[in-house]
């Protein structure tokens, strides 16, 4: 799928050529219309991507509520079948008593590929995703308050869209003969390389994604490279190691180089 801009929207300090990283989850009380048996509104919120929600019946509301108002700049949904199964997703807020569709914020997938939904910021009391069409699965919803970094990405390499990885294993018999082969891994691999960060960056925005990365117990987010002019390079996607802000020039407003080699859910 790709990044979906609220009608509108335009930033909220930084151009849309500039890179979105949306890490922040905000904590709240889940809570779905209908669940099949097995498939929990919980999956959904937590992090881990094996188990999903999915209702029994559209449409179909799941909705995190959160214990006071709070900064949303962003909902990313991904490992869903939306897509393969034909649904249509809509991002809401409630509104005094009244949910209503953040504008431009509904979506048909014709695949199950990420998708971002980037949105003025607000502050509300929940959100929900609203399933219709057709019943479907979604293992991972993030939703929070967007990093934008300051500067450009260094926009070489292979895109996301193109950056699948397949690792097979080919099983012979003890004579030599070919048995087959096995799937040992099949997902995107993608870097991250932004320069002339400055040094503000690295202690607010940087040092916290670090943090929640690292020893937070989080492991997913949603990167888009550029969401205007590259709305598909988007992925649902976690860190292979550690990235550390490099002091790359003797200059605290353009210091900054990062280079973060990146996994990513493919779907299916």
């Amino acid at each position: 799928m790709s990044v979906i801009l609220q009608n509108g929207f335009i930033g909220i300090e930084q151009d849309l050529n500039h890179p979105r990283l949306c890490w922040r989850k905000l904590a709240g009380t889940v809570t779905a219309s209908t669940e099949a048996e097995g498939f929990d509104a919980e999956f959904a919120y937590s992090e881990e991507l094996v188990n999903a929600w999915k209702p029994t019946a559209v449409p179909a509301n799941w909705t995190v509520t959160f214990p006071s108002s709070a900064p949303v700049s962003y909902v990313g949904i991904g490992a869903h079948t939306l897509g393969s199964s034909g649904a249509t997703v809509a991002i809401q807020r409630l509104v005094g008593s009244t949910w209503t569709t953040f504008p431009g914020c509904t979506a048909t997938p014709d695949d199950d590929a990420a998708i971002l939904f980037l949105i003025s910021p607000v502050d509300v009391g929940a959100i929900r995703v609203r399933v219709t069409g057709a019943v479907a699965e979604i293992g991972y919803i993030l939703v929070g308050r967007v990093t934008e970094f300051p500067r450009k990405a260094r926009f070489t390499g292979l895109p996301i869209t193109e950056s699948q990885q397949v690792e097979y294993r080919d099983n012979t018999s003890m004579t030599g003969k070919p048995l087959g082969r096995t799937l040992q891994r099949d997902g995107l691999e993608f870097s991250v390389e932004i320069d002339n960060l400055p040094e503000t960056f690295r202690v607010n925005e940087w040092r916290a994604f670090r943090e929640a990365m690292e020893r937070g117990g989080r492991q997913f987010f949603f990167y888009a490279a550029r969401p205007e002019k590259y709305p598909d390079e988007v992925a649902l996607a976690w860190q292979r190691q550690p990235a550390p802000f490099e002091r790359a020039l003797p200059n605290a407003r353009i210091s900054g180089s990062i280079a973060m080699t990146c996994g990513g859910y493919r779907q299916p």
